[in-house]
This record gives structure tokens, C-alpha cells and sequence, in this order.
């Protein structure tokens, strides 16, 4: 009985370990459909999605239509930080849309 216990065990350690790592791949893969955005000033009220949105749509104006499809989330990450705008982190639908926008401003 004891040994049974300690197999089962062994089995549901190796079943953690496996899902963690099925997690961290999947995160680590989510993350590439993200850029990073440094320096926008940052406002009490703002509407952070708003105004990423709005500096897309100039970078890339044939996206204004269609903005809410391609742009997931927005949020800044972070406490807030009275010295230094936080970053922002934008998650696009796809990323095709990411390497597009990475493309046009570099």
C-alpha cells in the first residue's frame, strides 16, 4: 500500500512538473503577439487603449477601421510612479499585426 502511495506520488510530481512547463511555453509564446511602449506620458483619467489606438492609427492609418479587431489589450504595467511614465504593454489579436507595426517603426 505504502509503495503504491509513494508511485502515485512520483506519478502526480512528474504531472505538475509537465503542466507547468506547458504554461510557461504557452505564456512565453502569448507574449510574442506584445510590444512594449516607453515615455507616453501618462494621465490620472486616461484612457490608455484610447490613446495607443490613436498613435497606431497615425503610424499606420488603413488600420483605423478595423483597430478593435487588431488590438487585444493595453495596459500599463507597474505601480504608479509619480517620477517616470509606466511602460505600456500592448497585446495585438494576431502577429501579423505586431510584426507589421514592428516594421513600420523602426
Amino acid at each position: 500500500m505504502r509503495q503504491e502511495l509513494e508511485n502515485e506520488i512520483k506519478h502526480l510530481k512528474a504531472n505538475v512538473l509537465n503542466v507547468e512547463k506547458k504554461a510557461a511555453d504557452l505564456e512565453r509564446y502569448k507574449r510574442r503577439w506584445n510590444l512594449r511602449l516607453n515615455g507616453l506620458k501618462e494621465d490620472k483619467e486616461e484612457n490608455t487603449r484610447k490613446k495607443v489606438a490613436d498613435i497606431i492609427i497615425k503610424i499606420l492609418p488603413h488600420w483605423s477601421e478595423k483597430m478593435d479587431l487588431i488590438l487585444d489589450t493595453v495596459h500599463r504595467l507597474g505601480a504608479n510612479n509619480t517620477s517616470r511614465p509606466r511602460q505600456i504593454i500592448m497585446q495585438f489579436t494576431g502577429r501579423i499585426y505586431r510584426d507589421e507595426l514592428w516594421r513600420c517603426t523602426k
